[in-house]
């Protein structure tokens, strides 16, 4: 196993991936999402070990390697890392000059594409999660879609009649 992790990590330094699990995932139409989606190539779908956060308008994911909870997301291969994570770090409120003081951290963790470990850049959630209420199944994206689905349905009882 040790020799695995050793070439996927190996791999995964030669390339340049982020693994992103919220608004910057393909389809939810964030400008710096599209952004991203330009920059980069789709690698594909992927998971790592934690627990995502609901934080309102979007998540944050902290990363436990001991969680039996997964966070899904979308994995790409970055054309110009340096220039690209610059562009993310502005967005997800990253300071250069205190990196541990901004609202997320970007760090390397594992993450499970296919049949491959791959080692991505990633913004974990970098406040205390007490009393926030986690995202069920660690899927923002079905989170998003169950979110509008209940709110459709209590606007359809709201809005209907009775004779």
């Amino acid at each position: 196993m040790a020799k695995l992790l050793s070439l996927a990590l190996r791999k995964s330094m030669d390339m340049h991936y982020l693994f992103v699990y919220g608004t910057l995932m393909q389809g939810l139409g964030a400008p710096v999402g599209r952004y991203l989606h330009r920059h980069a190539d789709f690698v594909g779908t992927g998971w790592l070990a934690g627990t995502l956060y609901d934080l309102g308008a979007y998540p944050g994911v902290v990363h436990d390697p001991a969680a039996p909870t997964r966070v899904h997301g979308q994995v790409w291969r970055l054309h110009d890392q340096e220039t690209v994570l610059a562009r993310l770090d502005a967005y997800e409120g990253l300071l250069p000059e205190a990196p541990e003081s901004g609202e997320y951290r970007r760090a390397i963790v594992p993450v499970h594409c296919g049949e491959q470990i791959l080692f991505c850049e990633v913004y974990l959630y970098n406040r205390t999660t007490a009393g926030l209420p986690t995202i069920p199944g660690g899927d923002y994206r079905e989170f998003l879609r169950t979110a509008n689905s209940k709110t459709r349905t209590a606007n359809n009882k709201n809005n209907s009649y009775e004779s």
